[in-house]
């Protein structure tokens, strides 16, 4: 039985020293979890691929290095507000390659995001029949 068709897309096209990917994903995840909540879905994916990261990985971390270059000003505002919401969302088995759902939330407090999380979940989804 071939068992290339259960590979992701571009899976052969690994880079041969991940060094370099691993630094710049941390950087930035440091970044996501201190003061940029925009890129943390991003660099919660690009951290899935830091044992084995291919070319495109590479590629989608320029991008977010990119985006940070051009958004350099924007700031978080913390405003008055007196309304507090939140938003939640999955997605229903979203990595191909284990079946794993994502999931995240945000909370504002008037304008001021006070809170966010993007996750990868543990359980695999399932769905009964």
């Amino acid at each position: 039985m071939d068992t290339a068709y259960l590979k992701l897309e571009g899976e052969y096209d690994s880079l041969p020293d991940n060094k370099f990917y691993r630094q710049a994903v941390g950087a930035r995840l440091y970044l996501a979890t201190s003061t940029r909540p925009d890129i943390a879905a991003a660099m919660g994916i690009l951290c899935r691929r830091v044992g084995n990261p291919r070319q495109r990985d590479w590629y989608a971390v320029k991008r977010v290095m990119r985006y940070l270059k051009h958004t350099i000003d924007l700031k978080f505002n913390i405003c008055a507000g007196h309304e507090l919401v939140a938003y939640v969302d999955a997605d229903w088995a979203g990595a191909r390659s284990d079946r794993k759902s994502t999931s995240g939330y945000l909370c504002r407090l008037g304008r001021s995001l006070i809170s966010q999380s993007s996750k990868k979940q543990c359980s695999v989804a399932h769905l009964d029949r």
